[in-house]
């Protein structure tokens, strides 16, 4: 009810934390229609996700954290390229980058 609730509002930004853990497969999909409808219209999402399969099927942009401060930020290719793993998938670009930071500290 509450994502149903944020999303009817006209506001220009919309934020929602952790939206998608709660559907099923296929009410998934619906979700992720309508998030996508809502984007092609202007509004722009801010989704707090831990399961990057969810963030790779919707996001244009990606900020990735690492206990708080930012790792890295930019859109699924430059993610790839800047952990050099060029066709890895979002959860293998966000493990390649943590690991590296976690090495340099």
């Amino acid at each position: 009810m509450q994502l149903f609730a944020a999303l009817c509002t006209t506001r220009p930004v919309v934020v929602l934390d952790e939206p998608l853990g709660t559907f099923d497969p296929l009410q998934l999909l619906g979700v992720l229609d309508l998030l996508r409808e809502r984007a092609a219209a202007g509004t722009s999402l801010l989704l707090s996700v831990h399961q990057m399969s969810d963030a790779e099927k919707i996001a244009s942009r990606v900020l990735i954290l690492d206990a708080g401060r930012a790792l890295a930020c930019g859109s699924l290719a430059e993610l790839r390229a800047r952990a050099g793993v060029p066709d890895a998938s979002l959860e293998a670009a966000f493990l390649a980058l943590l690991r590296r930071a976690h090495a340099a500290a």
